[in-house]
């Protein structure tokens, strides 16, 4: 560390602001040919460290009257959700919710967004504001920083990288395995693709042990035309519905069993790392509340309301909070089928039809299972879930795997920072974690 230099950013990098071209909404075009506008949500929208495409597009005559951004630059959001920066994967434009730091001089791009990253806390709490903290462009530019020599901030930048790329592989990969899962679900229990081939007399494109599975004809139901041989039902003919159990104030303490509440459901996953934990006492008395590796859970009251999450693998137990629910396989099996219908646009739509509530919305559990679908015949649903169950247990072990990536990376970088670590034992640290 005798050779780590202390510094202002404004000394190794030159910080601007974006701008808007005004009015904006004149601006704006929803032609994909347009120039892609970098808003604080594309850039919260997913935990990579690029942004690689945006929602929004600005007319070309736009560009001049904003701030134009290329591919490897590197930002920093400075409202809304300030302090996080973010290296561009894309040519756009950048308003004035975003600072933009160019001209590096004896700092690695890479190491200097890591160490942003680690700083964020600190940066922001300079921040004004009464409603949304903003980072004036001189509180970033005085913003001290330690810099070790270059070859060591791309060691660290490499090494951090290295981690991130790995779970950027995981998810992208886990994206592809549920897309393949959803796209079969769509074509056999939507479009009915199989049995329409069948009925024209075409072939289904299916293996004939498969095809031979399906009808070759249509009839009549509630919900309108369906296979000959399936039947329109709500989903408690196939599953079970458990409300989580209402934890009282006194029976919380400081550490023991997690306790999984409605804000633990994120991006599809269940968040095992809660703040709000229970004696181990409830383990024995409240054992149908324990959640296991592959439920699926529901969101039943709140802005969130229908929102779905998968428990993920771990090696603790965690019991089931009010407001949220499980479903349970009457059959004790883990059919992918579910997790496809319970993330599709009809179900959805179901939840939030048939949610009421004066001050929130909410839902019962008797109105979760009275939900209606289309039914195939038993060995069409297992053999779906037959065909998708390596889906399944891929997409849990990769999100164990990133799990754990995750909290060694955010235990690894203030220390790499800092100098406190040097890779070799950081290195030793993500090998004895078996990744």
């Amino acid at each position: 560390m005798n050779n780590w230099s202390e510094v202002l950013l404004k000394d190794i990098c030159d910080i601007t602001r974006g701008a808007s071209p005004r009015p904006i909404h004149d601006f704006m075009t929803e032609d994909l040919d347009g120039i892609p506008w970098v808003k604080i949500r594309d850039a919260t929208a997913s935990n990579t460290r690029f942004i690689e495409n945006t929602k929004g597009f600005i007319k070309k005559e736009g560009k001049n009257k904003s701030v134009s951004v290329i591919s490897g630059d590197l930002i920093v959001s400075n409202s809304a959700t300030p302090g996080l920066p973010k290296i561009m994967g894309i040519d756009a434009c950048i308003h004035d919710g975003w600072l933009l730091l160019r001209n590096l001089n004896g700092v690695c791009k890479e190491f200097l967004f890591y160490l942003l990253i680690n700083d964020r806390k600190q940066i922001v709490s300079q921040g004004t504001g009464t409603i949304f903290t903003n980072l004036k462009t001189d509180i970033l530019k005085n913003h001290q920083i330690k810099l070790p020599p270059i070859s060591e901030q791309e060691e660290i930048a490499s090494f951090l990288g290295s981690v991130d790329d790995k779970i950027d592989l995981n998810q992208k990969m886990n994206e592809t395995l549920e897309e393949i899962a959803k796209t079969l679900f769509k074509s056999w229990f939507i479009d009915f693709d199989p049995v329409r081939a069948k009925a024209e007399g075409r072939s289904t494109g299916l293996s004939k042990e498969i095809s031979d599975l399906f009808p070759d004809a249509f009839e009549d139901s509630e919900l309108g035309e369906i296979p000959k041989g399936w039947r329109c039902s709500s989903i408690s003919s196939k599953y079970d519905f458990l409300s989580g159990f209402a934890f009282k104030s006194k029976d919380w303490i400081e550490e023991g069993v997690p306790v999984v509440k409605i804000k633990s459901i994120d991006s599809g996953i269940v968040d095992l790392d809660t703040d709000t934990f229970v004696s181990e006492d409830f383990l024995g008395t409240k054992s149908s509340y324990i959640l296991n590796e592959g439920d699926i859970l529901i969101a039943m009251t709140g802005a969130t309301i229908g929102k779905v999450g998968v428990v993920p693998i771990s090696t603790k137990k965690s019991l089931l909070n009010q407001r949220v629910g499980k479903f349970i396989h009457r059959d004790n099996s883990k059919n992918f089928f579910l997790n496809c219908f319970v993330s599709s646009r009809l179900f959805l739509k179901n939840i939030e039809n048939l949610a009421t509530g004066s001050a929130r919305d909410n839902i019962s559990k008797d109105q979760i299972l009275s939900i209606k679908t289309i039914i195939p015949t038993d060995d069409i649903y297992n053999k779906f879930g037959e065909l998708t169950e390596d889906i399944r247990k891929k997409i849990l072990i990769a999100n164990n795997e990133n799990n754990i990536l995750e909290k060694l990376r955010d235990a690894l970088l203030p220390k790499l920072i800092s100098g406190e670590l040097q890779i070799p034992d950081a290195e030793n640290l993500v090998e004895e974690a078996g990744i």
